[in-house]
């Protein structure tokens, strides 16, 4: 919060200035609001200076709060903000309400001037900031996942080529052609084929890069902050290596979700409900959560209860009930986040009912 002691020679104006931003790469739309009325809109180039020091000059002892929504400019501002005394949040751009006229007419001043109303009437809610060392974690882990589908986009081309011009794996190499021979047999067909050649060479390059990611994610982890707490979540059946660091980069803090069934829904594996006059409709999982979490979670699900027998007893329960094994699954993911949110809240590891435990405490 900015609080600078205004001159004498101007009066007091406002109580609280609301400040809507619309953040592009080159240019930026203001909108301040004056104790919730509009005042000014105005475009500026992209830079936290310029907008502080126009803040300062004319705004000087009010209390003064910006908001933008998230996007590709990430939260660089508004850390920035915060360095400058500023309160500023970070609005999930789902959750700014938004008419028909709205979406006919709409350009950077408007967006702007939306999010700077809805500010000082007090109806936004800003998302979760992730602290620096967590967004460098987080972006060493999903750059790993983007490594990893471009080497599988050029495997499947590598399958496509041999299948076009009718080469056939010899019966030893069945299911190996990744492993060492196999890769030494595309070598010998890659002399005599240029084409062959060109994406074995790119499927290699992607191959020791998420390598190399992989190497660097394990030593960010055993060697930084979190170690820890990853060694904790590696304790649980079903989760691995890459799991944990999901679970770490993308959640932060267990303690900002207030109890399970938060945890859940952020992690996507609440349903979608349509309920009017008494009937009740459920659409599936939620298409809000964090697609990445629950993927991970559903994977690990069908690990975890082949090695564990209470949760293959919950599917086996499920199954029984009539849920197809989609479904089944879904419980058990929703079983085994239980274990990983006592696991993180008590910070120890896993052991057998534990989670009772703690969500009878809860």
């Amino acid at each position: 919060m900015l609080v600078v002691q205004r001159s004498e020679k101007k009066e007091k104006s406002a109580l609280k200035i609301s400040v809507g931003l619309d953040v592009h790469k080159e240019k930026w739309a203001v909108a301040i609001y004056e104790d919730g009325e509009l005042k000014k809109t105005y475009s500026q180039q992209s830079s936290v200076e310029v907008l502080v020091k126009h803040l300062r000059r004319y705004y000087e002892g009010i209390e003064i709060e910006l908001a933008y929504e998230a996007g590709c400019c990430g939260f660089w501002i508004q850390r920035s903000l915060q360095k400058a005394g500023l309160m500023c949040m970070v609005v999930h751009a789902a959750d700014i309400p938004s008419t028909d006229w709205d979406r006919r007419r709409k350009n950077d001043k408007l967006d702007a001037r939306k999010i700077g109303y809805l500010l000082s009437r007090g109806l936004l809610k800003g998302i979760y900031i992730p602290s620096e060392d967590q967004e460098h974690l987080r972006n060493i882990v999903r750059g790993r996942a983007t490594v990893g589908k471009l080497k599988r986009g050029y495997m499947s081309r590598i399958r496509a080529h041999l299948l076009r011009y009718g080469i056939s794996l010899p019966q030893e190499l069945k299911g190996k052609l990744w492993q060492k021979r196999g890769q030494a047999w595309l070598s010998e067909h890659s002399l005599v084929d240029k084409g062959l050649a060109r994406l074995q060479k790119m499927y290699n390059m992607l191959r020791n890069e998420e390598l190399s990611v992989l190497k660097m994610m394990h030593q960010e982890l055993e060697q930084g902050s979190y170690s820890a707490l990853y060694k904790y979540l590696l304790s649980i059946p079903g989760i691995g290596r890459c799991t944990a660091a999901l679970l770490i980069s993308e959640l932060g803090d267990i303690n900002r979700f207030k109890h399970l069934d938060h945890l859940a829904s952020y992690c996507g594996l609440v349903p979608d409900v349509r309920s009017s006059a008494g009937r009740e409709k459920v659409l599936g999982l939620s298409r809000r959560g964090n697609r990445r979490l629950r993927t991970a979670l559903v994977e690990s699900a069908w690990v975890a209860k082949r090695w564990d027998e209470s949760l293959a007893n919950t599917y086996s329960t499920a199954i029984e009930q009539g849920k197809c094994p989609q479904k089944a699954i879904v419980k058990v993911a929703r079983r085994l986040l239980n274990r990983i949110r006592a696991v993180w809240k008590k910070g120890e590891y896993y052991q057998k009912g534990q989670e009772q435990a703690i969500k009878a405490r809860a």
